[in-house]
């Protein structure tokens, strides 16, 4: 009965939205001058973890927002991933990469680390050839999303008044 009461929360929690800046109620915060932030970036990316990193905390700057670590509450996260493609000499043709932006929650249950509170905003894969090329093209396109997503947590969080769906 426990275990189907957790599905059954964390079914909740799932909650679907096409566009990522589009205020929903769970981003309301009595802090929301305080978000947390973690970010991932792949081992072939032609980005460091630095890089993406530095990047966020310019956007949360801009924002007026604190990055903060994950500490169970809500908070963003931007996870990368990156391939090298090679032509038939083993020469670097480019970068391909799989990026998301999404709020999630870091559970303190047994076996269960991070809920995602939004499916997956970027399926799509992005082609890049030379790394710096690629590393400005990437970085601009995820701050983007990040950008879009922190306008949405900003909106909800400074109308006065918010309706519950």
């Amino acid at each position: 009965m426990k275990s189907i009461a957790i599905l059954f929360f964390l079914a909740l929690l799932t909650i679907s939205f096409s566009v990522m800046a589009e205020p929903q109620y769970w981003m309301k915060k009595d802090d929301y001058n305080q978000l947390s932030l973690d970010t991932v970036a792949g081992e072939e990316c032609p980005f460091t973890s630095s890089d993406l990193r530095n990047m966020a905390e310019g956007e949360y700057l801009r924002a007026r927002i604190k990055p903060a670590e994950f500490s169970g509450a809500l908070g963003l996260s931007i996870n990368t991933t990156c391939i090298n493609i090679y032509d038939n000499k083993f020469r670097n043709e480019g970068y391909v990469i799989r990026w998301d932006v999404r709020f999630s929650i870091r559970m303190t249950m047994p076996h269960i680390g991070w809920v995602y509170l939004a499916p997956s905003n970027k399926g799509i894969q992005f082609t890049a050839k030379g790394k710096e090329e690629a590393k400005a093209l990437f970085l601009d396109t995820i701050r983007d999303d990040l950008s879009e997503a922190l306008t949405g947590y900003l909106r909800i969080n400074l109308e006065e008044e918010w309706e519950k769906p």
